[in-house]
């Protein structure tokens, strides 16, 4: 299914330019957030150095669906890798839980101690439409 990538510069020319690599850590093979750095004085009066703005450029969605319908799983999963989103199917790396209804699904009792949002399928549409 896959094609196993054995180093960093090898994956970056299968992935091309699609993707920013900045924060991915090579070792466990997942996205890392960095953590913010201790606000000091100097970068509070720089704008362009914010704290934020360092955290927000290494944020990238990991998304999971549960309880979608196949008619539009097709659909949804074309809409995250177009705004920038990765998918997965491990409950571990999932920050956001997409579910057409909310039910007590498996994988929402499994996403419940790490993901930081459970969102209905309408949030990607909406968010599709806000680009």
């Amino acid at each position: 299914v896959g094609k196993k990538v054995r180093s960093s510069p090898e994956l970056i020319r299968v992935l091309g330019d699609t993707f920013d690599l900045s924060c991915f850590d090579y070792s466990s093979g997942t996205m890392q957030v960095k953590t913010p750095k201790k606000a000091t004085p100097t970068m509070m009066n720089n704008k362009t150095d914010s704290v934020r703005k360092d955290f927000e450029d290494c944020f990238v969605p990991v998304i999971m669906l549960s309880a979608i319908g196949d008619d539009n799983l097709e659909e949804l999963v074309s809409i995250v890798s177009q705004l920038g989103g990765v998918m997965t199917d491990s409950p571990r790396h999932c920050t956001h839980l997409v579910m057409g209804q909310l039910n007590r699904t498996d994988k929402f009792l499994q996403c419940l101690p790490g993901a930081s949002f459970v969102l209905r399928s309408e949030w990607l549409l909406e968010s599709k439409t806000a680009g």
